[in-house]
This record gives structure tokens, C-alpha cells and sequence, in this order.
């Protein structure tokens, strides 16, 4: 799953009068007569909407659609190699001779017209194959009587994905034997990599959780 996070920068002008007299540390703003409001404006710039733009995949192979917005010509080129140009909607498709593991760079120029004169942007986005059946275990082995908590988490393009349930995660109860030793064992699926706390759940915080000493992945 791609995950795409997107943002928009307007620009706003507004004229403030300030009531007579403020104290500096309580400054109090009114609208006067004369005020001037100046509507949103989106800042555009020549760009190629890639969707998705950027992930892993876990399929064969990985359909990317790609069009110009605000451009008036483009193109696109994977891992350095000869220039496409962008005409209309395109769709490329990628990992018939990828790896897992290997990665695919796309990078792109589009071109366009920005209060009167060309402008030119450039972007890139990188995908990366993995096992669809990869599985990451984490086993953890304590001291004390009680059973350690365990948060988990990922994060992509600013959105984090809890994997065990909110802080402080949930109560281990898997046991693995190893040799003549007692581990806890928590896995994830479909993940090549996550964040990881080891706690005791008494309210302590994720900044200053206590941490087991020995765990093995």
C-alpha cells in the first residue's frame, strides 16, 4: 500500500489595524474600514503527477500513471536512462526484472508558464521490490516476573501505523524456547523494517521507557 501525502501553499494578504491603546503582551486586532482581502490563490508550478510516487511494492510488477499538471511539456526517465516524453495520461510499468530488494529510480522535468516567463521543476521517485512473504521476529527475554510490553511503529510520509496496539503496546505472550532459555517473540509481516519499545507498562513514557537487555531478530 502507498501511502501519497500532498500539500498546497496559498498566499493571503490582510491589512490589520490594531485597537487603541494595547498592551504589548495582549496585542487585540479589528478589521477597519479600507481593510483589504486578497482571495486564496493556489502557487502552482509545472510538475508530473506520478501516482503512486514512491513506495515498496510486494507484486510481480508495479503500474505507475503519470501525467502533467501545470506543465506544458515533460518527461521521465528510469535509473538515468533515455528521456520519455510525457503526452497526456502514461502508464509505465515496472518490476518484471526487479529483485527483491532491488530499487527504481524515476525521475522527471516538466515545464510551464509562471507569471509570464518558463519554468522549469524537476522531481524523482523511488520504488523498491520486496518479499510479499518477508516476516520480521523480534524475541526478548527478561528478568522480571511480569510480562514486557511491546510498542510498535512505522512511519511513512508522516503517517505513523501502530503494529501492537496504542501505548504502551500490548502484554507478550508468545514464548519460544532457544537452547535452555525462555524468549518472548512478537513478528510482523510484510514489513522490512519498524520501530520498536520494550516496556513495563507502569507510566512510563515512550521517551524514557525502560529497555530490555538482551533481544534477538
Amino acid at each position: 500500500m502507498c501511502l501519497e501525502v500532498r500539500s498546497r501553499l496559498v498566499r493571503m494578504v490582510l491589512s490589520f489595524t490594531p485597537l487603541h491603546p494595547v498592551k504589548p503582551t495582549k496585542a487585540r486586532w479589528q478589521l477597519t474600514k479600507g481593510t483589504t482581502w486578497v482571495e486564496a490563490t493556489p502557487v502552482t508550478h509545472p510538475a508530473v503527477e506520478m501516482s503512486p510516487e514512491g513506495c515498496t511494492f510486494r507484486t510481480e510488477t508495479l503500474d505507475i500513471d503519470l501525467k502533467l499538471k501545470d506543465a506544458t511539456s515533460g518527461w521521465y526517465r528510469i535509473d538515468n536512462g533515455n528521456k520519455v516524453e510525457i503526452n497526456g495520461d502514461m502508464r509505465i510499468t515496472i518490476g518484471s526484472d526487479m529483485r527483491f530488494g532491488d530499487t527504481k529510480t524515476i525521475q522527471w522535468e516538466a515545464k510551464g508558464m509562471q507569471d509570464g516567463e518558463e519554468e522549469t521543476t524537476n522531481g524523482e521517485a523511488t520504488y523498491k521490490k520486496v518479499d510479499p512473504n518477508s516476516m520480521i521476529t523480534v524475541y526478548v527475554h527478561t528478568t522480571s516476573t511480569a510480562s514486557p510490553k511491546l510498542y510498535a511503529w512505522t512511519t511513512t510520509n508522516g503517517t505513523t501505523t501502530e503494529l501492537n496496539g496504542a501505548w504502551p503496546g500490548k502484554v507478550l505472550t508468545n514464548k519460544t524456547r532457544i537452547g535452555t532459555t525462555d524468549w518472548y517473540s512478537f513478528a510482523v509481516e510484510g514489513k522490512e523494517a519498524f520501530n520498536l519499545i520494550l516496556n513495563d507498562g507502569n507510566g512510563q513514557t515512550k521517551r524514557h521507557s525502560k529497555h530490555y537487555a538482551r533481544y534477538l531478530f
